[in-house]
């Protein structure tokens, strides 16, 4: 279940399990009772004020009825766990490659899924099998910028770190939108 909040202190006391306040300590304990009783997950995941304005809620508390979900727009328009980087600001790409390119030694890649598990890990070109028959990659260092979106960052962190384990001399730029920190 997930929960959206402008409430930045709760996201991260739930996320932290403990908090100094009794009464925000009492409400983690609830909240964790609950999904131990009934059984789910609950994502507490910070977004701006303004968005929620956006989407109604706030204004349900001052009698505005008509407005965002309230008026007919659809609740997944406002939640956007499953853009990246670029999709919300689509000026970002350049601005990292202006700074990043290390005077044309190494191009700036942008990585796709896929590549995080392939040119993330330095793979380039086709590979050759070698005179056992096992296939063995061809290796080339980059400057590879990484885009997951917030909903999959948790998983693109643990490709990226077993990929900076086995291949060091690639410099990797990690690109999420501040929304469901925690998981990150």
């Amino acid at each position: 279940m997930f929960l959206f909040t402008d409430n930045s202190v709760s996201e991260s006391i739930a996320a932290k399990g403990s908090s100094s306040s009794p009464k925000l300590y009492q409400l983690v304990v609830r909240l964790y009772r609950l999904e131990m009783k009934y059984l789910y997950k609950l994502e507490i995941i910070h977004v701006a004020g303004t968005r929620m304005i956006e989407q109604g809620t706030d204004g349900l508390s001052k009698g505005q009825m008509y407005e965002g979900v309230m008026s007919g727009s659809s609740m997944l328009s406002f939640i956007s766990l499953h853009l990246t980087a670029s999709k919300r600001s689509p000026q970002v790409i350049d601005w990292v490659k202006s700074w990043a390119s290390d005077d044309g030694k190494r191009s700036v890649e942008v990585l796709s899924p896929e590549g995080w598990f392939t040119r993330g890990r330095d793979h380039y070109g086709a590979g050759r099998r070698n005179i056992d028959g096992y296939w063995m990659p061809e290796y080339k260092a980059g400057i590879f910028i990484w885009e997951p979106p917030p909903g999959v960052a948790r998983f693109a962190i643990e490709q990226l770190r077993q990929a900076r384990m086995k291949r060091q001399h690639s410099t990797h730029l990690l690109l999420i939108p501040r929304l469901m920190t925690p998981e990150t």
